[in-house]
């Protein structure tokens, strides 16, 4: 455990103090929510896929905006924050407005921001005028058609854009929407579009997964409460996803398992060697060659592979229990079909002999895993103990269902899978196996989807086929070693008698037989 303490110099201490200060001097009716939004991601999950955490190519906010790799884009993101407004407006918007909201700003990140105010506020500021301008190229253009009526015409997501998108989304990139709210009205442009149109667009473009249309998660006061930033207001609009809309008011290689030792015939030993070279020098050295040579035949690479052990140390994906994709479909005879809603509308239907799973349909494409993790992420971070985590708990069902490149073609004739780029289906089952299962969930309220799982696996478990394999695994594959190894020993022996026979000529003294 460590006690080394956040504040370490002096300048530290006074920026603390005056933190602090400004917290007590804020009027009272003033609410500030101290529930950090914008958190640091666990060096545990990091760990696992770094990239996905770690932006690449640009810093947002004050987590990753000096790190020395990313000084050519901080100088892009300046041209375009000049570009936008000019010095004396952004020096009046700091002055005026955002240093009265550094308080709530700050409380915002999960981490102490060793950062003078006037400073913390010229990144934030620089940062969403980027943001806003990154946000406002996915506004479809007009198109006029040959009878003189205006298209929207949404623009292509290429892959630069796509890249950049990747890093825009992760949650330690994440600005305060209220930032972005009172640099909209600088703008003067209208606060409300930054959620109906700036922030929806964007998520339209690349959300894995079909978002909430309904009115009331577009409008400024709902997500001006439930979305402190960009990458919250995507989760909302997944989650919230429904069918019914209510009124308002690699393959396993076994040969890695063996110590490398053992993998060496028996002809290969050095002192099966020595004894064949001495065997014609010494006198009745025959003797000894003749069952040497018989021995060297046997199979020794698979009799010492017997009495090795699994390498413990191999790493593993925890995944959900529930079978794959094909052997729902091929064992218990389960069909996948389309839900018209998200992810509360997983559901598994039983009507007479026919089993269906019902799955909301998942677009991939490159930014996908990055998408999906940071979302996972968020929602684990901001987690309270009556969340039920229910994205992340699609994400661990569908890395569980999918194992091979033969699942994702059962999803994709089901249109459950939609392939949105180049990923072939190789790409995408890796994917969903590269992602660890989640650590748990606080509510342990049963969800519908883990009641349609616990469904699911009944029904698999008691399929004969099933109960046949259990029970050969059970009372058979738990002796096949032993029993191949009795019988190994058995026959070493039996070649022994025979080379000993042959040596000595034990057929005519030992079983001469009376005439």
């Amino acid at each position: 455990m460590t006690t080394e303490s956040f504040i370490n110099n002096p300048e530290t201490e006074k920026r603390w103090l005056i933190q602090c200060t400004k917290s007590f001097k804020l009027d009272k009716e003033t609410a500030i929510d101290f529930s950090p939004y914008i958190c640091q991601v666990p060096k545990t999950i990091k760990e696992s896929k770094i990239q996905s955490y770690i932006p690449q190519k640009i810093g947002l906010g004050p987590y990753h905006c000096f790190r020395p790799e990313f000084f050519v884009t901080e100088r892009h993101k300046l041209t375009i924050a000049k570009n936008c407004m000019d010095f004396s407006k952004v020096q009046h918007l700091i002055t005026e407005t955002l240093i009265f909201f550094e308080p709530i700003i700050r409380a915002q990140y999960d981490k102490f921001l060793d950062i003078d105010t006037h400073a913390l506020c010229w990144i934030l500021t620089i940062d969403s005028l980027y943001l806003l301008h990154f946000l406002n190229s996915y506004i479809p253009y007009q198109e006029i058609d040959s009878e003189g009526r205006s298209l929207a015409q949404e623009k292509e997501i290429d892959s630069e854009r796509r890249s950049l998108a990747q890093d825009i989304i992760m949650l330690e990139n994440q600005i305060p929407c209220v930032v972005l709210i009172e640099i909209q009205m600088a703008l003067n442009q209208p606060y409300s579009k930054l959620f109906k149109d700036l922030f929806f667009n964007f998520c339209k473009a690349h959300s894995p997964l079909q978002l909430s249309e309904k009115r009331k998660f577009r409008s400024f006061k709902f997500c001006k409460a439930l979305s402190p930033h960009l990458l919250a207001y995507m989760h909302q609009l997944i989650v919230n996803n429904r069918a019914i809309i209510e009124e308002e008011g690699e393959e396993y290689d076994d040969s890695k398992c063996y110590f490398d030792g053992y993998n060496r015939s028996f002809e290969d030993h050095i002192v099966v060697k020595v004894v064949k070279n001495i065997a014609g020098i010494i006198p009745g050295g025959d003797i000894v060659e003749k069952p040497m040579s018989l021995m060297s035949q046997l199979p020794w690479d698979h009799i010492t592979g017997l009495i090795t052990k699994e390498d413990e140390n191999k790493p593993q994906i925890e995944e959900i229990e529930i079978p794959s994709v094909t052997e729902l479909e091929e064992i218990a005879k389960v069909k996948f079909k389309l839900t018209e809603g998200g992810i509360r509308d997983i559901k598994f239907v039983e009507e007479g002999s026919e089993h269906t799973f019902y799955l909301p349909q998942i677009t991939l494409n490159s930014d996908t895993e990055v998408i999906l993790r940071n979302l996972v992420a968020y929602e684990a971070a901001t987690a309270s103990p009556e969340s039920s985590l229910e994205l992340a708990e699609y994400v661990d069902f569908m890395c569980g269902i999918v194992d091979t490149t033969k699942d994702v073609n059962i999803l994709k004739k089901a249109n459950i899978i939609k392939d949105g780029s180049s990923l072939n289906d190789e790409e995408i089952a890796e994917l969903f196996n590269g992602i660890t299962k989640t650590s748990g969930k606080f509510n342990k309220k049963k969800s519908d989807l883990e009641k349609a799982i616990e469904t699911v696996n009944e029904k698999f478990d008691n399929t004969l086929r099933v109960k046949t394999y259990r029970f050969i695994k059970k009372y058979i594959y738990t002796s096949w070693k032993f029993l191949t190894l009795f019988s190994t020993v058995l026959l070493i022996l039996l070649i022994c008698l025979q080379v000993f026979c042959q040596v000595y000529g034990c057929s005519n003294r030992w079983f001469r037989t009376s005439s």
